[in-house]
Order: C-alpha cells, then sequence, then structure tokens
C-alpha cells in the first residue's frame, strides 16, 4: 500500500533531502524506522495504513523537518490526533500489547509488560489495632487504621502509598479481562482528575509478610501504570474473607456504575431494562455457564424479541463506538462538520454495511462465559480492521492520482448499492479464505491471520481500481444499467455483474471484458 504522505510534505522532504517529489515514499520508507513511532508495532507496508506524522503536531508549532516526522499505523495517528507523541505512546504501546494477546490481558500480563517483579511487602498492627506499621521497598510507614460497623463485622482498613510491584491480582474476586477502551479513557481521565477512588485490596498471610491482593480498581491500577506511576494508594482491609470482599464489591458495583464483573459485557450497551435481566439471569446460571443464546431461551417468550434487538444494537454500538474506526471521520453526527468528497448517513453505515458484516444474532450456547466474550471481541477487532482497509483504500483521496477523478471516484461510492454490493463481495471474499463453519460467522471464529490480510488488501484494490467508478456511465448498456442502479437501487447485483466487478475479478481469478461498459 502507498504510504500516505501529503504533497506539502513530500515537497518539503524532496527540497530538504535534494531528492525528486516521486521518490519521497520510497525514501522515507528506507530511512525511516519501519516500527511505528506511537505504538512501537512493527509496520507492514504491504498490509497497514501507514501515514507519515509530526512528532510534534503543526498546532503547537512542529515543523515540516525530516526530525520531526515518523512513520505512524493510520489507526495510531487518528488517536494521536493532535497531541504530542509523548502523551499518546505509553497508551498505543500499552493498547498493542493488548492486541498482541488477543484482548486476554489482565493485571498479571500488565505488570510483566511493564517488567514488575513481585516485591515483599510486610505488616505490623498495634495491639489496640489503631496504627499498622507498613514496610516496601519504599520504606517504613506508620498508617493510622480506621474501623467500619457493617451489621456485626468489625472492619478494620488503612490507606498506604504502596509500590504497584508488591500488588497482585485478586482471581477469586476479579477475575474479567482488561477493557481497552475503558482502560485508556481512566488513564486520560486520570491526567485531569486524578482524585479517584483508591483501588481495594486484602491482606492474605499468618506472618509480617504479607500478600496483597487487589479485588477491586484493576483498570485504575493499570492506567496508573501506563500514565508512569509506579506507586499508588491503596486501600487495604486488614483481615476480611474472600465471601466479605466478593460482598463488598458486589456492594460498590451496586452503588457506582462501572464495568460488569461479567464476561457478558453487551449488557453495559443495552437498555437498562434488558441489563437487568442478564444481571438475573447470569446470578442463576453463574458467569462461566452464560451464553447469548441461552439467555434469550431463559427470557419469557414475550421478552425474546426486544432483546434479541438488545443484542444486535449492542454488537453494531461496539464498532461504531470504537476509537480506531477510520470510518467515523465520515458519518453524520449532530454537531460533527464533513470536510471531505463523501458522508455517510449513520442510519446508511449500519444498514449497508455492519449489519452485513457482524453477527447481530445471538451467539450459540456453545460459546459461554470468557469464550463467549473473547468473540465478541475478536469480532469488533477483526471487522474494524477490515473497515479501515476499505475507507483508507477506497474513501480517502489516494495520493498521486488526479485530486477531480478521485472525488468523482469516492462519491459514487456513497450511494447505497454501492455500499451494499462493496461490503457483500469483499465480505465473500474474506469467508473464501477464513473457511467458518457459517458464512455469519466469518470474523467470529477466529483471528485473522497477517497472510490473509495480505490476500484481502490486495482484492480490496482490485475492487476500487475497477473503471466502473470512474469511467462515463452515460455510453454502453451495462454501463448505464450500473447509472440506473445507483439512482434507484434496484438490479444491483446484476448490474455489477454485467460490467464485471465480481469476487472473482476482485480475487484476479476472472479478467475484466474487454467491452465490460457494453459500448
Amino acid at each position: 500500500m502507498p504510504l500516505k504522505i501529503s504533497a506539502d510534505l513530500k515537497k518539503s522532504i524532496a527540497a530538504e533531502k535534494e531528492i525528486e517529489k516521486s521518490d519521497v515514499e520510497d525514501y522515507v520508507w528506507n530511512h525511516k524506522p519501519n516500527n511505528c513511532f506511537l505504538c512501537s508495532g512493527k509496520l507492514n507496508r504491504a498490509a497497514d495504513a501507514i501515514e507519515l506524522d509530526h512528532n510534534i503536531p503543526s498546532a503547537e508549532d512542529g515543523i515540516d523537518s525530516w526530525d520531526n516526522l515518523n512513520l505512524t499505523h493510520a489507526g495510531c495517528n487518528r488517536y494521536k490526533r493532535n497531541h504530542s507523541s509523548i502523551e499518546v505512546r505509553p497508551h498505543l504501546q500499552f493498547k498493542r500489547f493488548w492486541e498482541n494477546k488477543s484482548g486476554a490481558a489482565n493485571f498479571k500480563s500488565a505488570k510483566e509488560f511493564y517488567k514488575l517483579g513481585l516485591t515483599d511487602c510486610f505488616v505490623k498492627t498495634t495491639k489496640n489495632k489503631k496504627t499498622a506499621t507498613i514496610e516496601t521497598e519504599l520504606g517504613k510507614q506508620s498508617v493510622s487504621i480506621y474501623h467500619e460497623r457493617v451489621g456485626s463485622r468489625d472492619m478494620a482498613f488503612c490507606f498506604a502509598e504502596l509500590p504497584i510491584s508488591c500488588i497482585v491480582n485478586d482471581d477469586k474476586i476479579q477475575p474479567r479481562y482488561i477493557n481497552i477502551n475503558h482502560l485508556l479513557s481512566i488513564a486520560t481521565d486520570l491526567t485531569k482528575n486524578p482524585l479517584h477512588e483508591q483501588p481495594a485490596c486484602r491482606l492474605v498471610g499468618d506472618s509480617d509478610k504479607k500478600s496483597v491482593l487487589m479485588f477491586d480498581g484493576q483498570h485504575k491500577t493499570v492506567a496508573n501504570l501506563i500514565n508512569g506511576r509506579t506507586s499508588l494508594v491503596f486501600k487495604l482491609y486488614l483481615d476480611i474473607s474472600i465471601e466479605e470482599s466478593l460482598h463488598l464489591v458486589n456492594s460498590i458495583q451496586s452503588r457506582i456504575k462501572k464495568l460488569p464483573l461479567t464476561p457478558f459485557e453487551l449488557a453495559t450497551k443495552m437498555s437498562d431494562e434488558v441489563a437487568r435481566q442478564i444481571e438475573a439471569y447470569e446470578e442463576e446460571m453463574g458467569s462461566q455457564e452464560v451464553s447469548e443464546a441461552g439467555f434469550i431461551a431463559w427470557l419469557d417468550p414475550a421478552s425474546r424479541a426486544r432483546a434479541k434487538a438488545g443484542i444486535a444494537s449492542a454488537v453494531i454500538d461496539r464498532v461504531v463506538s470504537d476509537q480506531d474506526l477510520a470510518f467515523a471521520r465520515i458519518i453524520e453526527r449532530k454537531g460533527l462538520v464533513i470536510d471531505g468528497p463523501i458522508s455517510l448517513k449513520e442510519a446508511a453505515f449500519q444498514k449497508n454495511i455492519l449489519k452485513k458484516l457482524l453477527f447481530t444474532k445471538p451467539l450459540s450456547e456453545g460459546l459461554k462465559g470468557e469464550a463467549m466474550k473473547q468473540a465478541r471481541e475478536r469480532e469488533t477487532k477483526n471487522v474494524v480492521k477490515l473497515l479501515n482497509k476499505i475507507y483508507e483504500r477506497g474513501f480517502v483521496e489516494q495520493p498521486d492520482a488526479d485530486p477531480e477523478q478521485e472525488r468523482h471516484r469516492i462519491g459514487r461510492l456513497g450511494y447505497q448499492a454501492s455500499l451494499a454490493y462493496m461490503t457483500a463481495i469483499i465480505r465473500q471474499l474474506m469467508s473464501a479464505q477464513m473457511f467458518p463453519s457459517h458464512d455469519d460467522l466469518t470474523f467470529v471464529e477466529e483471528d485473522v491471520p497477517q497472510k490473509t490480510w495480505d490476500i484481502i488488501s490486495g482484492n480490496i484494490d482490485r475492487f476500487f481500481d475497477h473503471p466502473v467508478w470512474t469511467a462515463d456511465l452515460t455510453r454502453g448498456i451495462h454501463a448505464k444499467a450500473v447509472q440506473e442502479a445507483f439512482s434507484k437501487n434496484q438490479n444491483v447485483e446484476t448490474a455489477f455483474r454485467n460490467v464485471g466487478l465480481t469476487g472473482g475479478y476482485c480475487a484476479r481469478n476472472d479478467r475484466l471484458p474487454t467491452n465490460w461498459a457494453g459500448v
């Protein structure tokens, strides 16, 4: 794929390095590190959308000099927006780590990422239990002990600054994986509003040497690691059982809206009514036995249609709200001005693209608990990556192409007929590579391997290179039929097939007919 470098930057680099403007892309690729400057991930010129980005943004008086320019993934650059690289690199580096683990990352793996080995924590309390002495690699500190009566139980706790290295995730109480969007949102908020509630831990061990088990606050703790902190103030419960910890977590969850302790994450995207039903279903079945199909079967028949609609809406919303979705730049929303040759109504985007790619029905009972959650996360990741490839190749003016012709080409893609047929063909090509158990599950069952992405990128290029997107459609019976399909949204598949725009053509199995327009 071509590197995305603006005409102004090409001109500036050509002058600075005394090379031809046409040689700038290859020069940049050969002389800049082939790792994304923002996330540190490897760049694949054949498959990735890659951009040349300012380290110090132009908005902060960053200049178009060679030393201020770096290669980045297009998605990373979208995340960065107008912030300086130093602010977002830690976010994107952890995000890349999370993606490489297919979302199966938690506090334990985050500590491994930041190379934090386990360190010791010693705790001694006075006989009257009014103060405690805590010794860690930070040194000794004396802290006050507070008491709170909960029913007939006296709950003793204190607040202390501890190195994050001495904290262990309490897997029995907090088993869930990290939600990357929630995590990065907290990391950003902590830079502006640092007064978040302290993560909660319980102490375990018969001697002064204690295991410090964190049962609430995984996302806040990792967010602080992302922001460069290695120690944090924790709330330490000195003598609390697993059962009491679970009760405490559930009490917090009922008062504060936050991530559910459940693999059924779609509940957070549904109506309160459906979310409450899911909570009741999960309480009865247990977190690792829940499934989407099982939930529907568990409901009263009169409630099933509404719940199915809730699942479908939640699946779509996961993609629409994904911060990496490049299509968001041209989807019309209230207060958003679209600057470019094309804009899409959100309803058209959902109807003609998302609903044709996503599995919006309930997943089968064979996918339960974490497997169900990971399947939906995998689907979102696969679909967003595919849509970004489609967007960057089809809906953005390509470098070194005739600008007027590009605007003409992109304008034709705005028709519902174009969107629906494009999605159908590219989905067909994906299924042919992935061999899903059912065509609807193309993006659900497996991570798409890089080899497949390379093939699909070529197929996408071929689709948008077809002359039907730029030719005169008033000449030729087949070309006129495509024009009519655009305007009336009828006989779309037949019209495109008659001009030779088929899956076989995109896969280079079929040649384009010489008289494709039917002149």
